[in-house]
């Protein structure tokens, strides 16, 4: 599985792995879901711009897409000693599916006093994380979030 280059107008952006949030986050996919295929992750910019989303895909048979989605947001939580997005997810809301059935869910997560929008899907062979470091109307996200979800999928496809 791999990621594609560009997402929604963003570039991956080319960092030491050390220093690569969307690595973070591909790491606690990994941890999260162990009988996983394959998990892949990355941090997308817009040029010129400030905005960052990380992205994260794991390739796993999903049983129960509810439960998959739960443990894929409690997985951003902090944990030491283990590489991870430290993130500690509030109250989330369901997303309607656009495309191939999911379920769906987006919120705000807290970490270290700022609060991100994150949005989270599961199919019956995917479950996915998107983290906005920026804040945008709630529909704005959603609908960012449907296109990134889209070109993320046909990527891991």
């Amino acid at each position: 599985m791999a990621l594609p280059l560009d997402l929604d107008g963003k570039r991956m952006m080319i960092v030491p792995d050390k220093d690569d949030w969307g690595k973070d986050l591909q790491a606690v996919l990994v941890y999260a879901f162990p009988e996983g295929e394959s998990a892949v992750g990355a941090s997308y910019k817009d040029p010129g711009g400030k905005d960052i989303v990380l992205a994260g895909v794991v390739a796993t048979q999903v049983a129960d897409r509810q439960a998959a989605l739960v443990t894929a947001l409690e997985s951003l939580r902090p944990v030491p000693d283990r590489r991870n997005p430290g993130l500690t997810m509030g109250s989330t809301v369901k997303v309607e599916a656009v495309g191939p059935a999911a379920e769906m869910e987006c919120g705000l997560a807290d970490g270290g006093g700022a609060a991100f929008p994150v949005c989270a899907w599961a199919t019956d062979t995917v479950v996915g994380v998107v983290v906005f470091t920026y804040k945008k109307l709630a529909a704005q996200i959603e609908a960012e979030f449907h296109r990134i979800r889209a070109a993320l999928e046909a990527s891991a496809a």
